[in-house]
């Protein structure tokens, strides 16, 4: 099983710290120390515990293949730069000569327009790149966005719960103080009042004999009020302690799932060359419109089209990735200061992807050495573990 492999981790800097007080283990080793009476309470939140990182392992390993299709692409496209560098000076001199003639009709086309371009070059050539993908593109990038400000408020929410909770189970502690030391001293009162009973000898009398009763029956009810009061203040602090352990695990969960959907807002943010969703629909309604300025001119549109069927030969004949592409990538293919623009951009892109896979990584790691030391801890588990671990595939 590949739970049980050893695998070398970096030693780099995390991306994101998770406090160290949320270590669901150490919550139970301190839960363990405070009632160790309770053995079928730590089994079951022994087990959930193990099912929790099962889950966590199969979430980031979800994250991770998706992440490395988006990265493998990157990769190509890095490796087609390279292929076009490593050209002969008299393809790489056609290559420029044709993608400079593909500029030089761009513009003329666009000089025929009355009105000037409301976008960049560079984002036209993006929104032309990703034009058949781009709703559902702006769509996910909406709904991230959302879901990022429903996972942070999740966060406050439980954090505030942890914080409650923790408050709640000093305050039941220094109840279950008080309520000792009143009941220390009212045993003293009622050692003391039924010594003055036997002195004064008043058990003799009929009516002294009474009164002892009642005093008896009062001292009686005291002792139920005061059992009571003490078995309540023990149960909600035993309850505040479950909620908190459920509290501590829905938390790291959620921390989890608030690094993975920042990343990949942030991402996007940086793809697109945007600070937020709005801002890319607007630029995209800007770009929907000079498309429809653009189908008025489509009959000048002809030679323009014949040199990017020229230049998608050249470029599809050494044998590249995606040759379609390098037709919204003119310039790196004529000026070598933007080829090495975009492999700047290429790179940051592939290191952004590969951080986060090293990060889901770390997080699988981390989550199978602590059911590895779950499992050390409490071998007589080993069964209901392995059954719980079989159950997911991405930790097999």
């Amino acid at each position: 099983m590949g739970l049980f492999k050893k695998k070398n981790k970096k030693q780099n800097e995390e991306l994101v710290y998770i406090d160290s007080e949320l270590d669901i283990e150490a919550e139970f080793r301190k839960r363990r120390g405070q009632d160790k009476g309770d053995k079928e309470f730590r089994d079951i939140e022994g087990l959930q515990f193990v099912r929790t990182q099962c889950q966590l392992i199969t979430e980031s390993s979800g994250y991770i293949n998706e992440l490395k299709m988006e990265y493998d692409a990157v990769t190509a496209y890095l490796s087609d730069i390279q292929i076009i560098e490593s050209q002969s000076e008299t393809n790489r001199k056609k290559l420029k000569m044709t993608a400079q003639e593909v500029l030089s009709l761009r513009q003329r086309r666009d000089s025929l327009q009355k009105e000037k371009p409301k976008l960049k070059s560079s984002q036209y050539a993006m929104f032309d790149k990703y034009a058949k993908d781009f709703p559902k593109a702006l769509s996910d990038m909406q709904n991230d966005e959302k879901y990022c400000s429903a996972v942070k408020h999740d966060l406050r929410v439980l954090e505030a719960e942890k914080m409650a909770l923790r408050e709640e189970i000093d305050n039941s502690g220094m109840r279950r103080t008080n309520i000792k030391n009143i009941s220390i001293i009212s045993l003293l009162g009622i050692i003391a009042v039924f010594i003055i009973f036997f002195v004064s000898g008043q058990l003799g009398d009929r009516n002294g004999m009474m009164l002892f009763m009642v005093v008896l029956l009062l001292a009686a009810i005291y002792v139920l009020l005061i059992f009571f009061m003490q078995r309540r203040t023990m149960y909600r602090h035993k309850l505040a302690e479950k909620k908190l352990a459920r509290a501590i695990t829905l938390l790291n969960k959620t921390k989890i799932k608030y690094v993975n959907i920042v990343n990949s807002v942030e991402y996007k943010q940086e793809k697109y060359g945007v600070k937020n969703s709005y801002e890319l629909s607007r630029i995209y309604e800007i770009y929907l419109d000079e498309q429809k300025k653009s189908e008025r001119f489509r009959s000048f549109g002809v030679e323009l089209e014949d040199a990017h069927g020229r230049l998608t030969e050249l470029v599809s004949g050494i044998g590249l990735y995606d040759a379609s592409v390098w037709n919204s990538q003119i310039e790196a293919l004529i000026e070598p200061k933007a080829m090495k623009t975009l492999r700047t951009s290429l790179n940051a892109r592939r290191q952004k992807l590969r951080d986060r896979m090293e990060y889901n990584a770390e997080r699988i790691e981390e989550s199978k050495k602590s059911i590895m030391d779950y499992l050390k801890k409490h071998p007589d588990k080993a069964d209901s573990v392995m059954e719980i671990v079989d159950g997911y595939d991405a930790v097999q």
